[in-house]
């Protein structure tokens, strides 16, 4: 059973690293209009980049939740386009990453098809959220990010402080409801805070993409054994949780 164990673990992580949101690439148009993956900067933060090298306005933003963690909010304020280059009376959207990747999920596509570019084109105020414990949201007001208290929360907290303090964030800047999409874990998030009916005053729409709700339907049995023996494993070997 342990080498079983072992062979499934290995193919999990395996899995993990050929999908491109473990590369840390950003993705660039050539001059065939095909999509080119460089290795992403590491200069300048998520701004410089990620949004700005593709000719598009970026700001970073900083959100202090209940509990201390202090998440990195980026704002797309407009698109690149001539007729979009203004600022104006822009409807919010905020894009919530899934599980395993943070904002720069949203931005791996060319900009004609990353949904993120797409939608400040579209006329949208665009905000991508990075979770605590992601490259850009490490810090906290009094834990240090090696510290095992500070890794010592799970999807209850996502739910009761991450989310609602970067609604209420992104509300207060554009005094506006805001449309959110969500990915996966996103929109897990999102749809348990409606079930508790948190958020729902500051929600124009809401748009679920991969929507996770229950496992218990789940027919895959490799995904079965994953979920409930081994995520916390390959947790641990992506993010460096503390021991």
């Amino acid at each position: 059973m342990k080498l079983v164990n072992t062979i499934i673990l290995t193919y999990t992580i395996l899995l993990i690293l050929s999908t491109p949101n473990f590369l840390s690439l950003k993705a660039q148009e050539n001059g065939t209009g095909m999509a080119t993956m460089p290795v992403q900067s590491s200069e300048g933060g998520f701004c410089k980049s990620m949004v700005e090298t593709n000719g598009y306005e970026c700001e970073d933003h900083s959100v202090t939740t209940k509990d201390g963690y202090i998440l990195n909010v980026v704002r797309i304020p407009m698109g690149r386009c001539r007729d979009c280059r203004t600022r104006g009376n822009k409807s919010p959207v905020l894009l919530q990453h899934g599980v395993f990747v943070d904002g720069r999920s949203w931005l791996l596509l060319p900009p004609k098809q990353s949904l993120a570019f797409n939608l400040a084109d579209n006329g949208y105020d665009v905000w991508l959220v990075n979770s605590r414990g992601t490259e850009y949201s490490e810090g906290h007001t009094s834990l240090n990010f090696d510290d095992p208290a500070y890794w010592n929360w799970s999807l209850d907290e996502l739910v009761a402080y991450d989310l609602p303090a970067t609604f209420q964030y992104v509300y207060d800047q554009t005094g506006q409801k805001l449309h959110f999409v969500g990915h996966s874990l996103g929109t897990l998030m999102v749809m348990a805070a409606m079930s508790r009916d948190q958020l729902v005053n500051m929600l124009e729409s809401v748009a679920l993409l991969c929507p996770v709700a229950y496992m218990g339907h789940t027919t895959s049995l490799l995904s079965r054994v994953i979920a409930d023996n081994f995520i916390a494993e390959v947790t641990s070997f992506f993010l460096c949780y503390p021991n």
